[in-house]
């Protein structure tokens, strides 16, 4: 499927996607791969990506690596990508990742500043709480 081939309502959602994801701290390109991948429901080669979705070669890659990185994409024995057709297990997945990545190091860092807080002041019941 090529990127005049592709239908208006495919183009428009995964456009949509492309458009969403940064507003959530993710990569546009990289959502809007993943918007194809989900809606083709079948492993595609990054050259059809590619053509597909009118990315360059360092673009594409740079947003496979990052779903593939969040597992949120895999390749398959004939070096074609593809994605889990389950859209709950897709979320969790993600969250999970973001979760790990992100909330719990932020999380480690504030319990660290409240020990060290609470040990500079003699404990001060206002940072305990």
């Amino acid at each position: 499927m090529t990127a005049t081939a592709m239908p208006q309502a495919m183009r428009r959602l995964i456009d949509f996607l492309g458009e969403l994801g940064p507003r959530w701290g993710l990569p546009a390109a990289a959502c809007r791969v993943h918007g194809y991948l989900y809606l083709v429901a079948r492993p595609v080669t990054a050259t059809e990506l590619g053509r597909a979705l009118e990315l360059d070669e360092p673009a594409l890659g740079d947003a496979l690596a990052w779903l593939a990185d969040y597992r949120l994409v895999e390749r398959d024995h004939a070096a074609a990508w593809r994605t889990d057709s389950d859209p709950w297990e897709l979320m969790m997945r993600a969250l999970e990742q973001r979760r790990q990545r992100e909330i719990a190091p932020a999380l480690d860092l504030l319990r660290d500043c409240q020990r060290a807080a609470l040990a500079e002041s003699g404990r001060d019941r206002a940072v305990a709480s």
